[in-house]
């Protein structure tokens, strides 16, 4: 394997009715580097906003990040614990994990597709 700087990120989106989820697209999103196999830093951050400050909507926030995902290929597949859940698999080791009520909402709203 060569030794080169990558970067794999993973988002979990959750778009359930109840105590867990409070809006919809909800996610929390993790971006680590790697030099070959060894991991140089890791970040993590969720939807939740910080007191005090406004932005973009979780919605807008979420397209933004997943369009700049999406830039190689991806292919996704239904979740073994729940049909209507969803795993995309990113090309260099990202994923972003759907678990939600409805899959075709996500796909359209959120990565695009039609």
């Amino acid at each position: 394997m060569s030794s080169r700087l990558r970067k794999v990120e993973h988002i979990e989106v959750f778009d359930m009715e109840g105590e867990m989820v409070a809006d919809p697209f909800s996610y929390t999103y993790q971006k680590a580097y790697y030099y070959g196999n060894k991991k140089l830093s890791e970040s993590k951050h969720t939807s939740v906003p910080r007191k005090g400050k406004m932005g973009p909507t979780q919605l807008e926030q979420l397209r933004k990040i997943v369009d700049k995902m999406l830039t190689g290929a991806f292919c996704w597949t239904d979740n073994e614990e729940n049909s209507n859940w969803l795993d995309v698999t990113v090309r260099g080791g990202s994923t972003i994990i759907y678990k939600g009520n409805d899959k075709e909402k996500f796909l359209q709203k959120v990565m695009g597709v039609k």
